[in-house]
């Protein structure tokens, strides 16, 4: 499962992500009895399965968010994501254990945690085949995150002024999910305001040999000619002649993995993993040899150093390799490393969620010193591939085609992607150092730190050690990097509060909230039930359609106006064309005017605020922001009423939703700036089912089946929240597409 995310359908595959020892984001501190005060919260989003075929449908895609250091509307919000594995565990982000949690303090932000699509509860599909797995892409992987900072309705905040046009959203992550963050600088800005890239390996390299460099790893310390020695002496040498290994069909592949898993306790992501580091160099040097050995200025020599690995691999390593999987007990099974067995469980466990831990680094080219054999090559890895995933109806993954990772270079543009306000972060020693931006075989060098791109490299650190803060207390230089993110990341996210505050109200989008009622005119008048959160500006448009034609009778005998027949039906007559167009012109004239209301409003406090410092001016904007005093929400209600409220007025309504959700995406000439938020209540008719199902011929209204339901409803204060029919349609980056919802789509509370 590690190994899906480059090997299936993602356009390449690519080596660094095929390994198991691929670049990870370090799990966050466990949540304490203490820290469990702190509220966190899981969420559920409807996440497009193919951003290029919405018509596909959606998956629910998990997310945890956090309001411990929120401010309220307007504050920034941090999205960090974990990456190509569940989310679970990884909760301490949103707490100040870690830099987003401490971002989100700082800076008064709600914190929010995305799972990735196919991994832990946020699969669409419950067997992983290739077929399966064709929209685990890298594209759809990064188009996530954008749609569902545009689109997600945040439970803490119903109104649109966290929406990512109304608030700084930052997207962080490290190791992979830091390469999301600044592919999604690349190829997809405009959402997010700010970056964090941690470690990230932005440019795909199929055959990842650099990392196989001394210098890349935490080896300072070793001598030289112990390990680089060593390892051609070692591939002259049979290993099965060594007392670590059996001569059996597995030394192949157990003398591969052997070699490997000492350089890669180099990768680390927590300064307390580097001892694993320290233990392997000790056993190279023979410090735990019987009589231990003294390295002199040559180091041990590629004997003894030969003898300290297959010590460290017989003592420290082997036992419980395999039993650590689960599959096996025994502390001395060696059927994990065996690559060509396809009936491995390894191989055949595909659900959500596996993890086959069987691939491992590249080696140097030939001629180019190494730490490990250049026998482990990207062709030996690759072949695994196809024994977890064999060809299924068809479908097989993109590297078996021929892809390679040029077409996703050329996609996200590698080390050199165009972005803007990215912190990028580097480890001194992290192995994937050479993917990044940071790396010595880039075109042109290493990047060079900018202000718009800041490039911070911590001193003796390995991968995304600035992502956990306790990193940061054993080592001064990594806490000095954190310091000076926070105060880079403040200064952006100052500046995008500013911005916000400071545009005219119709220069920036505007919260515009449309209640379209439906109601009988024989069940009683519309009675409001005032809203806890009042907009500053509101207005009511009135309208009664009882002049209008109706509908067939025996198509109101057997439905309501929800039927899309009945709807063609009424919707054909000119008349009802001309008033619905009245009334929709008449509702954008509406917004329009309280627009420019909002607008002279803005244009007071300017002037109100001339007269102060700038410190005092910048401080009163950021105020203003945050306590939601210059964000305006227009609400306009607009009720239509028939006679019984059961056809007309519900066809009406029906048909001015469509039309009106097509508002804010600036082509109507009307409304670039608009963020609707649109209500429908049907009053009158019962639920989904009622609306769904014929009526019959015995259930038809008459006169005084109305008249009790008028006496019902007077009695019951006719309260809003008890109107049956609510649905509520918001697009937060203010354009909307496609038609409307089903009515199977969540109800919601029009209070809200």
């Amino acid at each position: 499962m590690r190994s899906i995310l480059s090997t299936i359908a993602l356009g390449v595959s690519w080596a660094s992500f095929v390994v198991a020892s691929r670049p990870n984001v370090p799990r966050a501190p466990a949540i304490t009895a203490e820290a469990q005060i702190q509220q966190y919260a899981t969420g559920w989003f409807d996440q497009l399965l193919d951003h290029d075929k919405p018509a596909l449908g959606t998956f629910k895609q998990r997310y945890f968010w956090s309001t411990e250091y929120w401010k309220g509307p307007g504050s920034p919000v941090i999205l960090f994501q974990p990456g190509e594995q569940t989310a679970e565990g990884f909760q301490g982000y949103l707490f100040n254990k870690t830099i987003t949690g401490v971002y989100a303090q700082e800076f008064g932000g709600a914190g929010l945690i995305l799972e990735h699509r196919y991994w832990g509860e946020s699969s669409p599909v419950d067997t992983l085949t290739p077929k399966t797995m064709q929209q685990l892409t890298f594209k759809n992987a990064l188009a996530d995150a954008v749609y569902f900072a545009k689109n997600v309705e945040l439970p803490f905040d119903n109104s649109t002024k966290s929406s990512p046009q109304n608030a700084p959203w930052i997207l962080a992550g490290g190791s992979y999910s830091g390469a999301q963050a600044g592919w999604t600088a690349a190829t997809l800005p405009g959402t997010f305001w700010a970056y964090h890239a941690s470690s990230a390996p932005v440019e795909a390299i199929w055959d990842y040999a650099k990392d196989a460099l001394k210098n890349k790893f935490m080896l300072g310390d070793l001598r030289d000619d112990d390990f680089a020695a060593y390892v051609p002496h070692q591939q002259a040498r049979s290993l099965n002649d060594s007392r670590a290994f059996r001569n059996d069909e597995l030394v192949l592949t157990v003398r591969n993995r052997a070699i490997m898993a000492g350089p890669f306790t180099g990768q680390t992501t927590s300064w307390t993993q580097a001892g694993a580091t320290y233990e392997f160099c000790d056993y190279i040097e023979n410090v735990h040899a019987t009589p231990p050995a003294k390295a002199g200025p040559g180091g041990v020599g590629p004997i003894k150093g030969l003898e300290g690995y297959a010590q460290w691999w017989t003592t420290s390593y082997f036992p419980g390799a395999c039993a650590g999987y689960g599959y096996w007990t025994d502390q001395h099974e060696t059927a994990c490393f065996d690559t060509y067995n396809s009936s491995n469980p390894l191989y055949s466990d595909k659900t959500i969620g596996n993890a086959a831990d069987l691939f491992y680094h590249s080696a140097a080219p030939k001629g180019v010193p190494s730490i490990v054999s250049h026998l482990v090559t990207a062709d030996y890895l690759f072949r695994t591939c196809g024994t977890f995933f064999q060809p299924d109806d068809g479908y097989t993954y993109a590297s078996a085609n021929g892809k390679r990772s040029d077409s996703l270079n050329a996609w996200t543009k590698g080390w050199t992607g165009t972005t803007e306000r990215v912190i990028w972060a580097q480890g001194q020693y992290d192995p994937w150092r050479e993917e990044t931006i940071s790396s010595d075989f880039r075109p042109g060098g290493p990047a060079t730190s900018t202000e718009p791109n800041p490039i911070f490299v911590m001193p003796e650190a390995s991968h995304c050690y600035d992502l956990l803060w306790r990193n940061g207390d054993a080592n001064a230089g990594i806490r000095d990097v954190q310091n000076k993110e926070i105060a880079q990341m403040k200064v952006w996210v100052d500046e995008c509060l500013i911005t916000m505050a400071s545009l005219p109200a119709c220069a920036r989008p505007v919260g515009v909230r449309i209640s379209l009622f439906s109601y009988g005119h024989a069940n009683g008048p519309i009675v409001q039930q005032q809203q806890h959160n009042e907009a500053r500006y509101h207005k009511t448009l009135a309208y009664n359609i009882r002049h209008l034609p109706n509908p067939p009778r025996q198509l109101r005998v057997n439905a309501t106006g929800m039927s899309r027949r009945l709807q063609k039906e009424f919707l054909q007559n000119d008349n009802v064309e001309a008033f619905l167009e009245k009334v929709r012109g008449e509702i954008c004239n509406a917004v329009n005017e309280e627009c420019g209301q909002f607008l002279n409003f803005i244009e007071e406090q300017d002037q109100s605020k001339r007269g102060g410092s700038e410190e005092t001016d910048q401080h009163s904007v950021l105020n203003a922001h945050n306590s939601s005093e210059l964000i305006a929400d227009i609400d306009i209600v607009v009720t239509i009423c028939c006679e019984e409220g059961r056809h007309r007025s519900v066809a009406f309504v029906e048909e001015l939703a469509r039309r009106l959700a097509v508002l804010g995406d600036g082509e109507d000439g009307l409304s670039p700036y608009w963020q609707p938020t649109i209500n429908v209540i049907h009053r009158d008719i019962g639920g989904e089912e009622e609306c769904e199902q014929a009526l019959g011929q015995n259930k038809r209204s008459n006169k005084g089946q109305a008249k009790i339901r008028q006496r019902e409803r007077r009695e019951k204060g006719n309260r809003l929240f008890k109107f049956p029919m609510i649905i509520t349609l918001s697009d937060q980056s203010g354009t909307w597409r496609g038609k409307l919802p089903k009515r199977s789509a969540q109800l919601t509370n029009p209070t809200n």
